[in-house]
């Protein structure tokens, strides 16, 4: 079908070590809700710890 769009790719969540969280700024906080680990403030602020 011409002009039809197919779905497309999503990109993964960015996530980042706790060292270079900490790095940029930012502080390491467990989520016991979510049960995730957190980068909270600075320039990774709410992106996954991996």
């Amino acid at each position: 079908m011409p002009g039809a769009v197919g779905p497309t790719a999503q990109a993964a969540p960015l996530s980042v070590g706790g060292p270079e969280c900490k790095a940029a700024g930012g502080a390491v906080e467990y989520d016991p809700g979510s049960g995730l680990w957190t980068c909270i403030g600075g320039r990774h602020d709410q992106e996954p710890i991996d």
